[in-house]
Formats: structure tokens, C-alpha cells, sequence
């Protein structure tokens, strides 16, 4: 299974009141993120309850730029019985759309026990994964073991994070109106079948959740293809009005538009790129 490119860092107190040791790795073909160390103000003092675990999505945001999603997820231990070290273990899953269900997703950082010092009480551990894809579903399923001195298992268990849910921010251009008028200049006469200059004006609106960049309008009249125009970019829930010069669109013919021609525009669907009228 193919996953996107997504960027992983980590922050961990082995003790309350500890100070935080962030680092950072990348998967696939992300930037390389850099690594730190930085302190943190000591935690109120919480009294261990013997084997309790806890997992939590702490923050789950979505934006039209990958690079800006992210998810963060914690979890926390506490010490039982002759418990010597206490370890912790992430692994991320997404689930597409069309998805039957869940898929692993492999990474350094990943799927590895990360253990706490000597005669912990409480062990923390917590994740934040950037540059998700969309739209997909992650969950974290977090998984807990207690260890003897000898290094023998004492006990284990695990437990599934909240859903952080990412839609679809892409654009979604769809061709509105397609008008005409006579051309400045074309005089009285102009209009269909007249073979003078007709002005014709065509409607584009972004009706995805995401910004589209730059793309094209093209633009044929009885099938001749007129000089395509640009349109800088469209915010969602915005439109703009393209025109163009061309000749006069006789009976039985018809007019055509197509927003981003090329593909350009990432988009949830190009089921309005196209629209024709007839004459």
C-alpha cells in the first residue's frame, strides 16, 4: 500500500515533571524534519492508580494544504505491582475512502516500543503527525506492556484512539453561464449568423471546500477553438466571469467551455469542468 508523504515528531516525559525530549522523523519523501530539546514546565503531581492506561486524540486539524494537517495523540501509564520499566508503542492506521477498513501505516517512527527509565511511575508519551493526506481517516492504536527487573513481561494491553477525520479540501471548478453579446465595435448588425464579432462571457465557480491556483478557460464557438484565457486562482465559494472575442455562433452550432484543460487544479471532481449550449 502506497502512503503519502507525511511527517512524524514526537514528544515524551518519562517522568512528571521531566523535562520534554522532542525529535522528529520524516516518511516517505517529505522534508527532513530537525531535531530538538527543549524544557517544560514541571506538571502538577498526580498519584499513580496501578495499570491504568489512558489514550486521547488531542487535536485533529484539517486545512486545503497538506503540509498544515496534522493529528496529535498521547498516551499515558501508570506503574503495578513489581513493574521495573513500562514501554509504549504508536502505530498509526488510515483508512481511505471506498475503504473496507484500516491499513497500517508503515514509517520510521512508527510501530516501535519506546520504554520508560528505571522505577517510573507514570509514563507519557505523546505524537504528532503532520502532512496528511485527504480525505482519510487515522486513528492511533496504542499499545502498553509492564516489565520485571529480569525483563520479563508482567502485563500487556492496548487501546484504540478517537477517529481524527480529514475531507476533502480540494477545489471543485465548475463552468456557470455562458453568455453573448455583441462586440464593442461590431456594429449594429452583429450577432449570431450576422459573421461579425460577438463577446462571449462564461461563469467559473469554485464550489470545493479548498482554494484552486491558476488554470485556463477554453472556449470553442461552433467548434473553432478561440485563444484560451487565465484565470489567476479562485477561493472557494468564488466566482469570475472570463470572456472572450470571437465569431458569431449560427443556428444548429454550439458554444463550449471547459475550465483547467490541463488538469492542473487538484479537484474532488470534474463532473462541471464542461459545459455546452447550444447556439
Amino acid at each position: 500500500m502506497t502512503i503519502d508523504p507525511f511527517t512524524l515528531r514526537r514528544a515524551c516525559a518519562a517522568t512528571l515533571g521531566a523535562g520534554v525530549l522532542a525529535w522528529a522523523a520524516t516518511a516517505g519523501t517529505g522534508a527532513p524534519a530537525q531535531a530538538a530539546t527543549r524544557s517544560a514546565p514541571s506538571p502538577a503531581p498526580a498519584r499513580p492508580v496501578p495499570g491504568r492506561t489512558a489514550v486521547s486524540l488531542d487535536s485533529c486539524h484539517p486545512d486545503p494544504v497538506a503540509a498544515n494537517r496534522y493529528a496529535m495523540f498521547s498516551a499515558e501509564m501508570d506503574t503495578v505491582g513489581s513493574t521495573q520499566r513500562m514501554s509504549i508503542r504508536f502505530d498509526l492506521l488510515r483508512r481511505a475512502p471506498h475503504s473496507r477498513g484500516f491499513h497500517r501505516v508503515r514509517a520510521p517512527g512508527l510501530g516501535q516500543w519506546q520504554t520508560s527509565d528505571p522505577g517510573v511511575a507514570i509514563f507519557r508519551l505523546r505524537r504528532e503527525v503532520t502532512n496528511l493526506s485527504a480525505p482519510a481517516t487515522y486513528r492511533a492504536v496504542v499499545r502498553f506492556r509492564w516489565s520485571a527487573a529480569s525483563g520479563r513481561v508482567i502485563r500487556r494491553a492496548h487501546a484504540v484512539s478517537a477517529d481524527c477525520r480529514q475531507p476533502d479540501q480540494r477545489a471543485h471548478l465548475a463552468v456557470g453561464q455562458i453568455g453573448r453579446r455583441a462586440a464593442a465595435g461590431g456594429g449594429a448588425g452583429a450577432g449570431p449568423g450576422t459573421g461579425r464579432s460577438v463577446l462571449y462571457t462564461v461563469e467559473v465557480f469554485n464550489r470545493g471546500p479548498g482554494p484552486a491556483g491558476a488554470f485556463d478557460v477554453a472556449f470553442t464557438v461552433a467548434g473553432q477553438a478561440l485563444a484560451p484565457q487565465s484565470v489567476a486562482g479562485l477561493a472557494r465559494g468564488r466566482h469570475a466571469v472570463v470572456t472572450f472575442t470571437g465569431p458569431a455562433c449560427g443556428a444548429g452550432s454550439s458554444l463550449q467551455a471547459t475550465v483547467d484543460p490541463r488538469g492542473g487544479v487538484a479537484q474532488t471532481t470534474r463532473s462541471a469542468d464542461t459545459k455546452t449550449v447550444a447556439c
